[in-house]
């Protein structure tokens, strides 16, 4: 409650092009199999098609 008071009073942003959903799963992912980066990664709905194209996402 109060972190919603504080924000209503004094707005926070953050970078939405480099921290968002996206970004949270490769950031998630990357140290486990390290992927170079990609324009993909920044781009929402990309990212599976990328992970693909690099082997990281198996069909199999």
């Amino acid at each position: 409650m109060y972190a919603a008071k504080t924000l209503a009073t004094h707005p926070s942003w953050y970078n939405t092009l480099l921290d968002n959903c996206t970004t949270a799963i490769f950031n998630l992912i990357n140290p486990v199999h390290t992927a170079p980066n990609d324009y993909r990664i920044l781009l929402s709905g990309r990212l599976p098609e990328y992970l693909y194209e690099i082997g990281i996402i198996d069909t199999d």
